[in-house]
């Protein structure tokens, strides 16, 4: 494996965001009920999580996209960081390309004084909810339901306490 970098997102990584989001489409129809649109990547760059700004960085080998995570600071709580997405493009999955987002965005929010980090899992996502333990992250005992147009869902919710 390449060098793995994780770099912010600028409006210039939309073409290579969207597909990216395509070759996930498969997060996409369990979370939502539905496939990707083509406009979702321009959509998710200017999008927030309620009034915070959401942070994107891309996960890169070398030059090229091959995921993405975005994650807001100081939400829900100001000493908290919520992720929002994680994606890892199928061709990358199981080597480890999501432990080193997860670690770079953990040193991240240690470094701006942030305590623990959240994020909401949906029940029917087991994948996310084995990768998140293995982590270090617990279930919180939240849980929130979400109505979409294409599917009911609902999410728990998983802390991880972080210790600088």
């Amino acid at each position: 494996m390449n060098t793995i970098q994780l770099h912010p997102i600028q409006n210039e990584h939309i073409p290579e965001l969207q597909t990216l989001f395509f070759s996930c489409n498969d997060y996409f129809q369990l979370v939502e009920g539905r496939g990707v649109c083509g406009c979702r990547a321009e959509t998710e760059m200017v999008t927030n999580y309620g009034d915070t700004p959401l942070k994107r960085f891309g996960i890169f080998e070398n030059t090229m996209l091959i995921g993405a995570i975005f994650f807001a600071e100081g939400y829900p709580r100001e000493e908290q960081v919520a992720i929002t997405i994680l994606l890892i493009h199928p061709d990358y999955r199981g080597k480890g390309i999501g432990e080193i987002a997860v670690q770079h965005i953990e040193s991240y929010a240690l470094d701006r004084g942030s305590d623990s980090i959240v994020v909401g899992i949906d029940t029917e996502n087991k994948q996310a909810e084995k990768f998140w333990m293995r982590h270090g992250y617990r279930a919180t005992g939240e849980t929130e339901q979400y109505n979409q147009i294409f599917r009911n869902r609902e999410v728990h919710y998983f802390e991880k306490k972080l210790v600088g």
